[in-house]
């Protein structure tokens, strides 16, 4: 599932853009002048004058595009886009759940069991998104004259999922990658301003290669320009016991394409591996995370109580796999840096069992991370006293860590620049919480600028759809009555059960949310605000204000009243000037 962004109501920053350079200034200044005055109208015809509360005013405003795809002001509307595992793609509006379009994937009559959905143009090039897809279908090869799986990736608009472009690769792919390449602006080309994938190969050799989409000349040249900063990993998934990372490579060798489309275009991509990890002996990967892409980092370092600093360890590369052994004697916590591959933090669990009912959750936002585990006795602890024996019970647990550069106040790392392959260590705060129900899956809201705190958000067993806040799940809330440091820093003291208040924590309300598999969420434009979509067998879409909606009116804003202020504000300021004018005039003839 993926959030899509609309493009603004009159596109006027777009035509903008489309004076070039050297235009001359008067018409460079009229453009710039019409864009305001649009602003303008829309400021008024949005309804900003009118009485009615903010959310209102943003689907009024959504409402009066006389069903147009264009986002409110607010940046509430999205379009949400989920595929299914019955080959078909809907797309959903997040202002009023309306469902926009939808598309039976197939590949003639045989239907594409979709794997991968990403967006890869956004509205800030001014062109219309786009999002990609791949997933494997059953083709008839010629040449074998039998039926084979390959692969169909296909690229599609956005905003009515209209094919543009699809192709069929018969090599063998175990894995597809988003690439942090965009595609040269081009007038020409309809991926202008797109980013690409990365389609990891693997011969019958078991040599891996790498195809690049979209499969065009410029897609490939971008790529190759900086390929030897582009990483990968392999083995990263559920039943592996070795993870390989690779390096993207470039060869002059031209290869067949392996594509359907009219022109083949030679895959001059190949991968060469740098590193590789085993897992504990006896052990196997059940689950990984990477971190959320969307995130946004505000602020460096966390104040303390008595005003000093620890610096966060922000590592965009670094990667959560959780491994256990079949027989269930737990599980073990890695954090590996997927570029240098080195193993950041281990945490071993004895404690927890893993199996199809109990599944690790995890997550990963900015320097904080969250899994969650059935808790059950354990073995290797001898429960002596009332309080170990305390623990020794079975419960659903969660475990909160942040990460931070060093343990010393105030210290950072010398370097301007952040280097996987800089052998430094992240100093780790953890602390486990009991919840009081199983969870099915585990999301975690962002904002535009990363400003508001984080919420976990969780979806229960239960159907019930749960935020708890980053101060609640807080590594460093201390075991002892606070101190006026800790108080300072808003530390409450820990207590090792974290409830959900109806009132507050339950953001589903009365429905019940079922089969909740994932949870996503994108920033509204707002940066109190952050959209969250849960899925699976039901779709749960609303929006959450983590630290409160610190940059809006309330609905019992007395707006009128502000008028009617200012009104005698800006009458009183001139019988004053008229006033001051005259006391002025009869002094100077004095």
């Amino acid at each position: 599932m993926v959030f899509v962004e609309l493009l603004e109501k009159r596109g006027v920053a777009g035509k903008l853009d489309s004076h070039p350079a050297d235009a001359h200034p008067l018409t460079r200044y009229l453009a710039l002048l019409t864009r305001h005055v649009g602003q303008l109208v829309d400021l008024i015809t949005g309804g900003v004058f009118s009485v009615s509360s903010v959310p209102d005013r943003a689907e009024g405003a959504a409402n009066a595009v006389l069903g147009g795809l264009f986002r409110d002001t607010f940046g509430f509307r999205k379009l949400s886009v989920y595929a299914t595992k019955k080959s078909r793609l809907v797309a959903l509006d997040t202002l009023d759940g309306s469902k926009v379009w939808d598309r039976y994937v197939r590949h003639g009559d045989s239907p594409v069991n979709l794997s991968h959905l990403s967006v890869t143009r956004t509205t800030h090039s001014g062109l219309t998104p786009l999002v990609a897809i791949a997933g494997s279908v059953d083709v008839f090869d010629k040449e074998r004259n039998a039926t084979i799986i390959a692969t169909m990736v296909a690229t599609l608009n956005a905003l009515d999922g209209s094919m543009i472009k699809k192709a069929i690769f018969k090599d063998k792919i175990i894995k597809i990658v988003d690439l942090p390449v965009d595609i040269p602006a081009s007038s020409s080309s309809n991926f202008s301003l797109s980013s690409t994938i990365g389609l990891v190969t693997e011969s019958e050799s078991g040599e891996i290669g790498m195809r690049v989409w979209p499969d065009t000349g410029e897609a490939l040249d971008a790529v190759k320009a900086v390929s030897d900063r582009l990483y990968f990993t392999l083995g990263d998934q559920a039943g592996s016991s070795r993870i390989k990372g690779y390096r993207v490579g470039v060869s002059d060798r031209d290869e067949d394409g392996g594509s359907e489309a009219a022109a083949a275009v030679p895959a001059a991509i190949v991968p060469h591996e740098i590193w590789s990890v085993d897992i504990s002996e006896g052990e196997l990967i059940v689950s990984v995370a990477d971190r959320v892409p969307t995130d946004r980092v505000a602020s460096l370092g966390r104040v303390l109580g008595d005003r000093s600093v620890l610096y966060k360890y922000l590592n965009p590369h670094m990667k959560i796999v959780v491994a256990s052994s079949p027989n269930n004697t737990g599980f073990t916590m890695y954090l590996i840096d997927q570029v240098s591959g080195h193993i950041l933090h281990t945490a071993r669990h004895t404690d927890g069992k893993v199996s199809a009912d109990h599944p690790i959750l995890a997550m990963q936002c900015e320097n904080w991370i969250v899994y969650q585990y059935w808790k059950t006795e354990d073995p290797a602890v001898q429960a002596a006293t009332a309080r170990e024996q305390a623990r020794q019970i079975n419960a659903h647990a969660i475990v909160a860590m942040e990460l931070y550069e060093s343990n010393v106040k105030d210290e950072r790392f010398d370097s301007d620049h952040f280097s996987s392959f800089d052998p430094i260590l992240p100093y780790v705060v953890s602390k486990t919480y009991i919840i009081p129900e199983p969870i099915t899956a585990l999301g975690v809201t962002v904002t535009r600028n990363g400003v508001a705190v984080h919420d976990a958000v969780m979806a229960l067993a239960s159907g019930k759809l749960v935020t708890v806040s980053q101060m609640q799940l807080d590594p460093r809330r201390p075991l002892r009555a606070p101190t006026n440091e800790d108080k300072a820093e808003n530390l409450a003291p820990y207590s090792p059960v974290i409830g959900f208040d109806p009132k507050h924590a339950v953001i589903s309300h009365d429905r019940r949310v079922l089969g909740i598999g994932s949870i996503n969420s994108s920033p509204a434009h707002l940066e109190s605000t952050s959209i969250v979509a849960a899925f699976g067998l039901d779709v749960f879409g609303t929006r959450v204000a983590p630290s409160g909606t610190f940059d809006k009116l309330s609905a019992s804003f007395s707006k009128a009243n502000l008028v009617i202020t200012m009104a005698a504000l800006l009458a009183g300021s001139i019988v004053a000037t008229t006033f001051v004018k005259r006391k002025r005039l009869s002094q100077s003839w004095k």
